[in-house]
């Protein structure tokens, strides 16, 4: 008799889908951890026997309903912040709006030569520091051709010596 067969169908007669042998009833006398293990999904099985049963569609109903509350507090919610919304774009209409009614002229297109990035992590870098970030920074895309580019007997020791840190991680 193999233990883990006969351990395997235990859920099945117990729930009633198969039945013991004869085989099956003697091997249970005879060997303690099937008979163990059988006296364990037994009691396992009677755990909450004795509870009153479930009534699904009561549950479902109050769910439903309580789902349909929840949506209706949400719409509510949404209406308001739509609101508040509405009401403050119209404000800054009525701000920005200049007493001849026309909009005061908007900010003239931004040069490349007049923009500045402020970053608080480069403030305490020396010059040097500064440029070694910058070397790092790639170039902007279509700044130069793929024929300028150096090859590697064009780099200094320096570059080599980063190009190497760079490959090993």
């Amino acid at each position: 008799m193999n233990c883990e067969r006969l351990s395997d169908r235990m859920a099945g007669v117990l729930a009633g889908r198969d039945h013991w042998s004869r085989e099956d009833e003697e091997h249970l006398v005879v060997c303690a951890d099937c008979r163990n293990e059988w006296q364990l999904l037994g009691r396992a099985a009677a755990l909450g026997a004795d509870l009153p049963g479930l009534d699904a569609g009561s549950i479902a109903s109050q769910v439903q309903q309580r789902l349909a509350r929840t949506n209706r507090g949400a719409k509510n919610l949404r209406r308001g912040w739509l609101g508040i919304g509405l009401a403050a774009a119209a404000a800054l209409v009525l701000v920005v709006t200049r007493p001849d009614g026309k909009s005061p002229p908007g900010p003239g297109p931004i040069s490349a030569t007049n923009l500045e990035i402020p970053f608080s992590e480069l403030d305490s870098l020396s010059p040097a520091q500064l440029q070694a970030v910058l070397e790092t920074l790639e170039p902007p895309l279509g700044s130069s051709s793929t024929l300028d580019a150096p090859t590697l007997q064009d780099l200094d020791d320096h570059q080599l010596e980063r190009l190497l840190r760079s490959l090993e991680g």
